[in-house]
C-alpha cells in the first residue's frame, strides 16, 4: 500500500500525468493477481475494482450497496465539491447523457475515437 500517509498517490499520479493511468492499475492486478485490491491515494484506503463484472456490480448497485464518496482530503482542496451530493450528479448526468448518446452525436464522435485511438497505437 505504500508509504505511510502517502500510499501509492504518487505513482498514482505519476501514471496519470504521463499518458498511461491504466498502467498503475494493470501493475497491481498483476503483482497480487486479483482484479479487486486494495491500496492507498491521497492518504486515503481504496479498493479498486477492475474488470467488467466488477464494472457491473458498481454501477448496478450503485446508492443501493455501494456509494460514491470523495476523501476527506479532496474536500480540503476543493471545498465546491460539498455542494452536490452523489443522487444529484446522478441525476443529472442521466438527464445530460441522451443528448451526447444519440446518433447524431455518436457519428460524430467515431472520427474522433479513431484518430486517438490510431494517434495511441502509433506512439507505442
Amino acid at each position: 500500500m505504500g508509504f505511510p500517509v502517502i500510499g501509492e498517490s504518487l505513482e498514482f499520479l505519476s501514471s496519470g500525468w504521463k499518458g498511461h493511468p491504466e498502467k498503475f492499475i494493470y501493475e497491481r492486478i498483476v503483482r497480487y493477481t486479483s482484479q479487486v485490491f486494495n491500496t492507498s491515494i491521497i492518504g486515503e484506503p481504496t479498493i479498486m475494482f477492475c474488470g467488467a463484472a466488477c464494472n457491473k456490480f458498481l454501477f448496478s448497485n450503485e446508492n443501493k450497496l455501494v456509494m460514491s464518496w470523495w476523501p476527506d482530503n479532496v474536500y480540503k482542496v476543493f471545498p465546491s465539491t460539498l455542494q452536490t451530493n452523489s443522487k444529484e450528479e446522478a441525476k443529472k448526468l442521466t438527464l445530460m447523457l441522451p443528448q451526447f448518446l444519440n446518433a447524431q452525436a455518436l457519428q460524430r464522435y467515431i472520427g474522433i475515437m479513431d484518430s486517438i485511438a490510431q494517434r495511441h497505437f502509433a506512439s507505442e
